[in-house]
């Protein structure tokens, strides 16, 4: 009886599919038992779909097509670990900016918790129909390097000073506050300091404020230069006259920016319009609610706005770069590699011709003993560094890979002359588009509606 049905099973053996072996079989004679008796034969014991075999014993012909009969479990991956922030963020009485709250940045007092680091879980392991194990894949655990002025105690975060949270992509710090009441201007001058900067006024074009933390400035910035190690806040606009630049190793934050130079390590996020500036993000720029006309935008993951370019088709460049610096990196972790590789395959063979001599002769003399244990040392830094080199290119890798997740969403209009380029690949718009989702598919630059499933 058994021969009488044919089982399809999944390349991952988390689904069975059951057919009828012959079109002329009998199917009067088909049973739940024998059903049943059949797949147990087949070593299909778990998932089976109960529900499915009273349906086929029902009704026999739905044999005649593939029948979902046993299904596995997948095992779940565990999810990451992170950071959990234990503090709220500090309203400002005396200001009425609220553009989502940029400008608020928590402070904290000595010895008070900050935060907690939430280890990764486990996961869940899986199930074949054939009743095997499938181990999950645990989550990561948090990479996050302590700062300055923070200490780590049973996984919970404490401040050791007064100042101010700093938080970027893989670090936290608590800085002292330098802060200027009013416009930056030839009293105050240029500044540089090791923690965070608020200024509670304007910087003017040509001076310049250096921060080991962040900057938050309650009104504009002209051409001035900004950088600093966490993120800057600007509660106006910039207004740059192709001149300064601004930086910061985490996130930029603006109401608008005309004619600037801006570049995050992570985000930028401006509130209205980008005109004619040079922008580049290492994650994604965002103007949801505004336009970019004309300059330049630059990301690494992808690049949000609503109106992209203008009536009058200026000139506008959307660019999703593999950063070159990263693959020099490559190309030197590469050749360091193949260096590990090339020294420990030389201290595997003095291993072997020592350990057949010695196997041989049944000793050893006093310097090839030392150089066998001088050999085991140096391969076991050898397999370290190559570890740990293994895994900075895989860093790389998920790096230079991110062009294929990138992409540009347009929820308003693109409008002519304006230029798309991912990596090598170039893309001239010279038409009206309206709502769109563009990215890379099989090395072509596409266009799809968000209005329609792509």
């Amino acid at each position: 009886m058994s021969d009488m049905f044919r089982l399809k099973v999944a390349k991952d053996s988390l689904q069975a599919f059951l057919t009828v072996e012959e079109k002329e079989s009998d199917l009067s004679l088909v049973t739940e038992q024998k059903i049943i008796s059949f797949l147990e034969s087949r070593g299909v014991t778990f998932g089976i779909q109960g529900e499915t075999v009273k349906n086929i014993t029902e009704n026999p012909e739905l044999l005649y097509n593939e029948n979902l009969i046993a299904v596995g479990n997948k095992p779940l991956i565990g999810n990451d670990g992170f950071l959990k922030i234990a503090i709220t963020e500090e309203s400002d009485a005396n200001q009425e900016f609220n553009y989502r709250n940029v400008i608020k940045i928590p402070s904290v007092q000595t010895g008070q918790k900050i935060g907690s680091i939430i280890p990764p879980t486990s996961g869940i392991n899986g199930k074949t129909i054939f009743n095997q194990e499938l181990n999950a894949v645990p989550g990561k655990p948090l990479k996050l390097r302590m700062g300055k002025n923070i200490v780590e105690k049973d996984g919970q975060l404490y401040a050791t000073i007064d100042g101010q949270l700093s938080l970027t992509e893989n670090k936290i710090n608590v800085f002292p506050v330098f802060e200027v009441n009013g416009d930056l201007d030839l009293k105050t001058g240029n500044i540089t300091f090791i923690g965070n900067v608020v200024i509670r006024g304007n910087v003017p074009t040509g001076y310049s404020v250096h921060a080991g933390g962040d900057i938050k400035i309650f009104g504009m910035v002209e051409g001035a230069d900004l950088n600093a190690g966490g993120s800057i806040y600007v509660s106006g606009g910039i207004a740059g006259s192709n001149r300064g630049k601004i930086t910061a190793v985490g996130d930029i934050q603006a109401s608008y920016i005309n004619q600037g130079h801006v570049e995050a390590g992570h985000n930028i996020e401006v509130k209205s319009t980008i005109l004619h500036s040079f922008l580049k993000a290492g994650n994604q720029v965002l103007c949801s609610s505004g336009n970019v006309i004309g300059g330049c935008c630059t990301a690494g993951v992808s690049i949000h706005t609503l109106n992209l370019g203008n009536e009058m088709h200026s000139k506008t460049e959307i660019c999703f770069n593999v950063d070159l610096q990263l693959l020099e990196q490559e190309k030197l972790l590469t050749h360091q590699l193949d260096q590990i590789k090339t020294e420990t395959e030389k201290l595997k063979i003095i291993a072997e011709k020592l350990t057949e001599k010695y196997r041989t002769t049944g000793s050893l003399n006093s310097q090839e003993l030392t150089l066998l244990k001088r050999q085991k040392i140096t391969e076991s830094q050898l397999n370290t560094q190559e570890l740990e080199v293994f895994e900075q290119l895989q860093e790389i890798y998920r790096a230079i890979n991110k062009i294929e997740q990138s992409y540009l969403l347009v929820n308003g209009t693109i409008y002519p002359n304006v230029t798309i380029t991912f990596g090598k690949y170039k893309r001239i718009i010279n038409s009206l588009n309206k709502a769109v989702k563009i990215h890379m598919n099989n090395k072509e630059i596409v266009i799809h509606s968000i209005n329609k499933s792509y």
